[in-house]
Order: C-alpha cells, then sequence, then structure tokens
C-alpha cells in the first residue's frame, strides 16, 4: 500500500481501512473515498438555529486566516456558505464540488460562485491569476493532495499562498481518531508530510497547532 503523500511503500496497516505511511507519518484510508456519498450525511442546514455553533466556528477561523490573506484575488475551495470568503474585502470566488450545495444560499454575498469537480474548474482559471487560496478543512477529504497542489501552484501569483486548516496528524491520538470518527477524511497530514509536498515549490511561512487536534498552516509560492 503506498502512501498518498510521499508515495513511500513503508507503509503499515492500522486496520482493515486505515493505513500509516512510516516515511512521513500520514495516516491515510486504504481505499479511494467517495466524496459525495461520504460527506453529505454531514452537511448543515445553516439556517437551522441548531448548527449555529459551526457558523461560529468558522468566523474563528477566519481570525486565522484574515493576517494572511493577500490583497487581490482570494478563492476559497470547498466554502460550504461562504461564511470564511464573504469576510475577505477584495475580488473573492468559492469553488464548491458538492452537487447539494446551493449558489442561492450565497445570495448577498458579492461572490463568484463556481460549482463542478474541482480539477474542471480549476482548468478555467487563469495560470498566475491567484493572491490566495484558502482551503478550510477542506484538504484532508481529498484522495490526491499532491496532483491539487500542484495545480494550485500553477494558478497562484508569484508570492502567492495557500492557506490550509486541517486534522493534526503529528498528534498520534487526535490523528487517529480523526480517521476513525470520519468516513471521508481520506488523509491526515504531519509536518513532516507538509515539508514532503511542499519541496521546490512553496515555503512554509507559518506552521501553528490552533487545538490539541488542529492546525493551521500558510505555503507560499516560490
Amino acid at each position: 500500500m503506498k502512501c498518498k503523500i510521499c508515495k513511500s511503500e513503508n507503509t503499515r496497516f492500522i486496520n482493515a481501512n486505515i493505513s500509516k505511511c512510516l516515511k512521513c507519518g500520514t495516516l491515510f484510508k486504504n481505499k479511494t473515498v467517495d466524496y459525495d456519498k461520504e460527506y453529505k450525511d454531514y452537511w448543515f442546514d445553516l439556517n437551522d438555529k441548531k448548527f449555529d455553533w459551526y457558523v461560529k466556528d468558522q468566523e474563528n477561523w477566519f481570525n486565522y486566516f484574515k493576517d494572511d490573506i493577500k490583497k487581490g484575488t482570494v478563492m476559497e475551495i470547498g466554502g460550504a456558505n461562504g461564511l470564511i470568503i464573504n469576510q475577505v474585502n477584495d475580488s473573492k470566488i468559492i469553488l464548491q464540488e458538492l452537487e447539494d450545495i446551493r449558489p442561492n444560499e450565497l445570495r448577498n454575498m458579492r461572490i463568484k460562485f463556481m460549482k463542478g469537480k474541482i480539477e474542471n474548474v480549476l482548468s478555467n482559471i487563469k495560470s498566475n491569476s491567484i493572491d490566495t487560496f484558502i482551503m478550510c478543512n477542506v484538504i484532508e477529504h481529498l484522495n490526491d493532495v499532491p496532483k491539487l497542489l500542484n495545480r494550485l501552484y500553477s494558478k497562484l501569483k508569484d508570492k502567492g499562498r495557500i492557506l490550509i486548516s486541517t486534522d493534526d496528524g503529528d498528534n498520534p491520538m487526535g490523528g487517529l481518531m480523526a480517521q476513525l470518527n470520519h468516513t471521508e477524511h481520506t488523509v491526515t497530514l504531519t509536518k513532516n508530510a507538509f515539508n514532503i509536498l511542499c519541496k521546490d515549490k512553496f515555503k512554509i511561512t507559518k506552521y501553528w497547532n490552533v487545538s490539541d487536534y488542529l492546525i493551521y498552516t500558510v505555503l507560499e509560492k516560490e
């Protein structure tokens, strides 16, 4: 079983569904995750007051992102209801892949809405045109993280940034629990895994543990 990040074959099974890379430390699902099928049960109707905690959570994440967003064009990938990117003052784009998320939920927000498979939408984005990409709790859902980061690299302007929040793979218990409790989480990354992903493309300008189980990192195009 090859690691989904560094492609090493030096891995071991944790259980029937999860493996760990002994080179970069990534935890990953042994099969390709059907994102639509696995994730749709987690989607929230944000008009329902019982999900006010989620709205507050998104607002809190913006407090981490805001100082690292470069002035210009900002694109959020997997932006749910636009609760983060709506707080950005510059030109903003939201890319949403799930079929059950409706553009009219972004009404009253001056956001360009792009819907479809990530790879298809990115094909319509000009090279060297984006200043900042935001991925808030998104990267752990992807089946091919290296491929996406390569695509984002080509779309970023010089010194452009990718702002990422995700599970903390360096926390032994937290990383494993993220994989066990979330069937839609494909990978849980360590800092070493990020270093491998960034080689010859990005430098890591910030890497914070924001809780026992989550990290926030900034990747800047070199």
